[in-house]
């Protein structure tokens, strides 16, 4: 009988944007112990992936790793795969994107190991058909695949074969892989292997483990030393290779075509990585406008490449998109790529409406020299505020939706409520009589735009159904410089006075929830007091500050006259902090026929 051959794929990456204590943390758990292992054991082979992130972190501040990895390599012990410079989501990213970032990687690759990789690791084991000519382009020979993608109907398939698919007439092999979270889940499937392929002697076999080491605790050379012992002692059945080797013996693979799992499920369960994605589709298209200036084009492209992680759009929250770090960097290097594209001198600031989030209705952006504000009209609320000297969206936050949500909900701002006078934080929050109208989940409609002045007003009638719901309510939103201003406007649409107390709900998130992160002050008749951070109530204020500390940023919240607020920060989970809210109280009594308005302005200056 023929033994079976048995690859072991080893991946690692750190997300762009770490700190270098998650970088060192993560080198001397991980990476170096196994190579280390490897290195004094000319009989192992292993399959490995490093993200092009995490080899210019090694090549900066552990070039001696590289020596090893070149031995190795050379040894035919190791063989590298190439794939994504920054690991990207490549479902959602453009085909030019795709290409431009296994390029990089492989030229990366080549210059600093000598050799060209011939595999590709695919960022989340995801498959979509045009990768095959994607690899072909890019002269990958092979990739791997989660294994449920070839057998979706099994829950535990045993693949012991590698395929062939095409597109557009170009072909690709393909390599069913099994994620496996422990040694001895490894074990566990080798031996029910071996029990399955014991009836079938005359087929080449091959299976293939991919120990995902983010899933346990333990360090990862003792995963692939006991694996390793394993199979060592199965040799009679096993025998370890690698994929160059297998592709040029005589195995034939059978032809298939594959959907592989949708990973745009996370962008319909995660709106704010949805967002992200929108986002990421804009600064694309605005970079690929560029002309004439090669070197700011590949400026523009390469922060671009570097917000095209995957992390922030895996379904599981934890692996990303709740992590506030990761999204801060995203949006960072995004805008970062957007103000590359901005030619100095020639800047005009504009208002633009398009379907920004691919939502079915337009969005509204207005863009000032200093500010961007992105604005739906659900709520009429402002789900992006970027601060461009900083690079920072002072509006990116998570919230973690409910189970089963059909339509899940994200954090905004400017978004109204509408409370009984009188009414609690808690009682507003948690609603549970549903005594308040939450103007957030309401569809306002556009009353004008002036372009030339970088003005928006949105208005609702009122929903007869609701709390309150004879108030109708104009919102205008003027973008000057480095402030945002709100101006409010109130009408008593119904046959009886209405008495309420009106809260517009302002988000910003700092890096986290500690004074190093960001500090807040407040004003009271020319006194500026600084303030705990956990402080709920604020009374008879001028205005809110909260400095910055990461950015060296001060933003300022005032209105036309003092007011009181509540103020608090945002943890979803509850460990996990995402922003501050605040929320200025002030009571409103209206008379049939009565109207009344009000302003905030929301200012933004770099010390």
């Amino acid at each position: 009988m023929n033994k079976v051959k048995v690859i072991i794929i080893s991946h690692h990456h750190i997300p762009y944007g770490s700190s270098d204590d998650e970088f060192e943390h993560y080198y001397a758990k991980s990476l170096k112990p196994l190579v280390t292992s490897l290195y004094k054991t000319p009989s192992l082979v292993l399959v490995m992936h490093c993200s092009g992130v995490l080899l210019e972190w090694i090549e900066k501040h552990h070039p001696e790793l590289f020596m090893l990895l070149e031995e190795l390599i050379n040894r035919k012990q190791i063989e590298l795969l190439g794939g994504g410079y920054y690991e990207p989501v490549f479902p959602l990213i453009s085909m030019t994107d795709k290409i431009g970032q296994i390029e990089l990687l492989t030229t990366y690759i080549r210059k600093h190991f000598g050799k060209r990789p011939r595999g590709c690791w695919l960022p989340g084991l995801f498959w979509e058909q045009n990768y095959a000519s994607m690899l072909t382009t890019c002269g990958i020979d092979y990739a791997f695949v989660e294994d449920t993608s070839f057998f979706p109907d099994e829950v535990e398939p045993i693949s012991s074969h590698i395929f062939l698919t095409e597109d557009q007439g170009k072909l690709s092999t393909l390599i069913p892989v099994r994620s496996i979270t422990s040694k001895e889940e490894a074990i566990t499937h080798l031996a029910k292997g071996k029990e399955f392929l014991k009836h079938h002697p005359a087929e080449d076999h091959v299976i293939s483990l991919h120990i995902d080491k983010n899933s346990s605790n333990e360090e990862v050379a003792a995963h692939f030393e006991t694996l390793f012992a394993y199979i060592v002692k199965e040799s009679d059945f096993y025998e370890l290779t690698l994929p160059l080797k297998l592709l040029k013996q005589n195995i034939l693979p059978i032809k298939t075509y594959i959907t592989g799992k949708n990973l745009r499920k996370s962008l319909v369960i995660h709106p704010e990585a949805n967002d992200i994605y929108g986002k990421m589709t804009y600064v694309h298209t605005l970079v690929n406008q560029l002309r004439g200036d090669k070197a700011r084009k590949k400026n523009a492209r390469e922060e671009l490449w570097k917000a095209q992680g995957i992390d922030v759009f895996y379904l599981d929250p934890e692996k990303g998109i709740q992590n506030n770090k990761l999204r801060k960097t995203t949006y960072r290097s995004l805008i970062e790529a957007e103000k590359i594209t901005r030619e100095k001198g020639v800047f005009i600031p504009s208002t633009l409406t398009f379907d920004v989030n691919f939502d079915g209705k337009e969005e509204y952006v207005i863009q000032g020299s200093d500010i961007n504000c992105y604005i739906s009209q659900l709520g009429a609320s402002i789900f992006e505020l970027d601060y461009l000297p900083a690079a920072y969206n002072y509006i990116d936050t998570y919230h973690i939706q409910e189970d089963r949500c059909i339509k899940p909900c994200k954090r905004t701002s400017f978004v109204e409520y509408l409370s009984p006078a009188g009414s609690s934080l808690h009682e507003i929050l948690s609603d549970s009589q549903h005594r308040n109208r939450f103007l957030g989940s309401e569809w306002f409609y556009e009353e004008s735009v002036n372009r030339s002045q970088n003005t928006v007003s949105f208005r609702i009638d009122g929903v007869k159904t609701e709390p309150f719901g004879a108030i109708g309510l104009s919102k205008q939103y003027a973008l000057k410089k480095n402030t945002l201003t709100v101006i409010y406007t109130l009408l008593n649409n119904g046959k009886e006075t209405e008495r309420f107390t009106f809260l517009p709900q302002i988000e910003l998130s700092f890096m986290d929830f500690s004074t190093k992160a960001y500090q807040l002050y407040v004003n009271r008749g020319g006194n500026k007091q600084e303030l705990d951070l956990d402080i709920r109530d604020l009374r008879n204020i001028d205005c809110i500050i909260y400095k910055d500390c990461k950015n060296d940023v001060s933003i300022t919240l005032k209105s036309v006259m003092p007011f009181d607020a509540w103020q608090y920060p945002v943890f979803s989970p509850q460990s996990v902090y995402q922003s501050t809210c605040v929320l200025p109280i002030i009571e409103v009594l209206l008379t049939p026929g009565e109207h009344w308005e009000t302003s905030f302005q929301l200012s933004f200056e770099k010390a």
